[in-house]
């Protein structure tokens, strides 16, 4: 989490470089004042030569500089120059030289030291700031933005193979900035396209590696408040200030290529996709991680394969994760979801697996979802609580709920759902683990057949499948329909484990 000064940081101006307005009363000394509140609020010292000329401030030889974590270095930003003006109707134009450079200085303790220059480059952009000196709001529209690397030295060795280059074209957003206690941001953008494009290469000849790819349709919305003194290195004590971030990114049809060149030997693919999204959220009670993906194709050829090419194909992907993190006596909600929905293996693959054909070769999922309640005996983002707590558990878990399980391959389909609570004062019966009280049901479809044909492949022993046979024998019972098996498990409060009724322990 140390990292996130920098990375908010640097973000910070650039924001501000490419926002979103609204009727008010606000001057151009106004918006220059709230730059600097803005990014010395996130820890970077500012150096700057202004003037005023009739309608127009004028900010000249600006940097913005921020050291990094643990003597890590240090981030400037440098703006050749910047404009103020304004319009006669209480409201601002911003306006700013094409190109701006972003120089990272970067020596780890352990490494070698990095020196980086980025451009931040734009074309066409308008910036209208409007509202009041406590609530600011800038609309702007470009035609481009982008970042580009113009130079990377490691260790005084200037890194000439290597180029990095992100351009977003047809930018509108809509950034508001409110000043109180905390500072309260909005935002919401979108760019018509963004298409990027990295290349690297061995200095000594031996190989390279090159990948480009672009989005169509990408949108953000973000919001936060934040304290007007905020250290990122210390986010336990700034969530507990007020800290807050939620954000999401969608995006529409997508797709890339990449190629690697490893002393002659060639790897090359492509992906693509309809479609996505990105979120995530944290504040003094939880932190939240999405993500989900629709109709991904990737395709890729190697030496080290035995087939020209390979493309597999998935129609839906979701991986979602929110944890609490602070101390509590009371339990927190938690989440896990995973979805593999339709994973297809090329049939070259199943040539090899199947080559008779025994088997479906149906597309996979496998779909995890489960939710619940725990409570934390330290705040999880707190580095001194970190360095105390090590070793020990770091809370318990007091509710857990399967909302769905469902795994589909081979033409078997095992699906369930159930609920619990965790007896944490219990760790006797169950010889160590909390107790657990509730139910869980299951059912699968199609488990006879997919072992009558593993058999039938030689992949499994008759007397194996035999076994297995008599163990769901005795945890399930035949369901409606032909090889259907259903089977309940309680888990009651006095320890007893019930099997469709029938007691196992």
């Amino acid at each position: 989490m140390k990292p996130w000064k920098s990375i908010s940081g640097c973000a910070a101006l650039i924001t501000l470089m490419g926002s979103t307005a609204a009727l008010a009363d606000v001057t151009a000394q106004e918006v220059w004042a709230d730059w600097n509140s803005y990014l010395t609020g996130f820890g970077y010292q500012i150096s700057a030569q202004q003037n005023t000329s009739g309608d127009t401030l004028t900010v000249t030889d600006f940097t913005a500089t921020t050291t990094l974590p643990e003597d890590g270095g240090s981030v400037t930003l440098t703006l050749a120059s910047l404009e103020f003006t304004d319009r006669g109707d209480g409201t601002v134009a911003v306006s700013m030289a094409q190109h701006n450079p972003v120089i990272m200085d970067i020596t780890p303790k352990d490494g070698k030291p990095v020196h980086m220059e980025l451009d931040y480059f734009q074309t066409g952009l308008s910036m209208i700031v409007s509202g009041t000196a406590d609530e600011m709001t800038y609309a702007s529209t470009a035609s481009e933005m982008g970042i580009e690397l113009k130079d990377l030295t490691v260790d005084g060795t200037k890194a000439d193979a290597v180029s990095a280059l992100l351009t977003g074209r047809d930018f509108l957003g809509n950034y508001v900035s409110r000043v109180g206690n905390l500072r309260s941001m909005e935002s919401n953008s979108s760019f018509g396209s963004v298409e990027y494009k990295i290349s690297v290469a061995d200095p000594e000849g031996k190989g390279s590696f090159d990948i480009s790819g672009m989005l169509e349709d990408l949108k953000t919305t973000a919001a936060g408040a934040f304290p007007m003194a905020m250290d990122f290195q210390d986010l336990g004590s700034a969530l507990k200030a007020g800290f807050s971030a939620n954000g999401n990114v969608t995006y529409g049809q997508g797709s890339s290529d990449f190629s690697a060149n490893d002393n002659g030997k060639i790897t090359s693919g492509s992906s693509s996709s309809t479609g996505g999204s990105l979120e995530f959220a944290l504040d003094e009670n939880h932190l939240m991680y999405g993500a989900t993906n629709q109709n991904a194709e990737m395709t890729f050829s190697s030496p080290d394969i035995p087939f020209p090419s390979l493309t597999i194909k998935m129609a839906e992907t979701v991986a979602k994760l929110m944890l609490p993190v602070s101390k509590s006596d009371t339990p927190q909600d938690f989440g896990f979801t995973i979805k593999l929905v339709d994973f297809a293996l090329p049939e070259e693959v199943w040539s090899i697996a199947d080559p008779t054909g025994t088997l479906p070769h149906d597309p996979a999922t496998v779909i995890l979802d489960l939710a619940g309640k725990a409570k934390l005996f330290f705040d999880i983002l707190d580095p001194k609580a970190q360095e105390e707590m090590q070793g020990q558990a770091p809370g318990e878990v007091d509710e857990l709920k399967l909302n769905a399980l469902e795994v589909k391959v081979a033409g078997a389909d095992l699906t369930g759902n159930g609920a619990f609570t965790l007896d944490n004062n219990d760790l006797e019966t169950f010889g160590g683990v909390p107790k657990p009280i509730g139910s869980i049901n299951l059912k699968l479809v199609g488990g006879n057949a997919l072992l009558d044909k593993l058999v039938q492949m030689g992949l499994l022993p008759e007397d194996q499948a035999m076994g297995f046979r008599m163990m769901t024998g005795m945890f399930a019972k035949p369901g409606d329909g032909d090889d259907v098996l259903v089977s309940t498990i309680e888990f009651t409060e006095d320890g007893q484990v019930l099997a469709n009724g029938q007691r196992l322990k």
